[in-house]
């Protein structure tokens, strides 16, 4: 498991599906329920297809409208798994 906390980047949410890519790092797979919101930061656990990831995404890096569909992302992940 690695830890990312990137500079800059494209995160590309799909059901069920994520992706962020930059110059150096591709991260794809499927945001865990292991997933938390911590102050102004989301701590995204990424079930990839090889590794998994932790990747920190802080609100202050990202536009307002970016970070909020990216907290409902991560809400709907924990929450999924609570509904069960």
């Amino acid at each position: 498991m690695q830890a990312v906390q990137p500079l800059e980047g494209v995160i590309i949410l799909a059901p069920k599906q994520f992706r962020f890519e930059n110059s150096t790092r591709l991260i794809q797979g499927e945001i865990s329920a292991k997933s938390r919101l911590i102050g102004n930061s989301v701590w995204l656990y990424i079930k990839g297809f090889n590794n998994n990831y932790w990747l920190i995404i802080t609100a202050n890096s990202v536009d307002v409208q970016s970070y909020a569909r990216l907290k409902r992302a991560t809400l709907n992940a924990i929450n999924a798994v609570e509904l069960k």
